[in-house]
């Protein structure tokens, strides 16, 4: 790629990098200070050790989804230095892949059991959230992603190669 068409390249993935940081940071804050607010750390009582492991289980999910936005955040930072195609990228895209994946499986199938052990009401065995269905096949789809980007890596050092 010519040096004048990667500039805009470049700062655009720095521009996700650190927007991808930011949102990442906000959202566990938030997911830290919701999670603490049902163990009851707002509460007169104090906080419940039970509930709040408990509560930390039940953020699984929502901690992998956290992993997956950091993950692509290094996928720009690796972009924004100029390896749009490097090794760094490619497996970010498969972890980004897999923890989406992966949090859609514990969202339907380990999220609903622990509730239910917990004591916690719930309503069906499986939790068939369409957005939850939806992130876990954008997750398979990022898995795909990254073997996209490892060939195309793989086609641009051999063209490197010839010049």
């Amino acid at each position: 790629m010519a040096h004048s068409e990667a500039d805009p390249v470049r700062k655009s993935a720095a521009r996700l990098r650190t927007l991808l940081t930011a949102a990442t940071l906000v959202l566990l804050a938030i997911l830290v200070a919701e999670r603490l607010g049902y163990a009851g750390a707002y509460r007169p009582g104090g906080l419940d050790a039970a509930q709040l492991r408990t509560q930390l289980v039940l953020s699984l999910p929502a901690l992998m989804n956290l992993g997956a936005l950091w993950s692509l955040r290094g996928a720009a930072g690796s972009a924004a230095e100029g390896q749009p195609f490097g090794r760094l990228v490619v497996l970010a895209f498969r972890r980004v892949g897999a923890l989406l994946a992966a949090s859609a499986v514990t969202a339907l199938l380990i999220i609903p059991a622990v509730a239910r052990f917990a004591g916690h009401r719930a309503e069906r065995m499986i939790d068939a959230d369409i957005s939850t269905l939806v992130l876990g096949t954008i997750g398979l789809g990022m898995l795909f992603v990254g073997k996209l980007v490892a060939r195309a890596g793989a086609a641009e050092r051999e063209l490197e190669g010839f010049f």
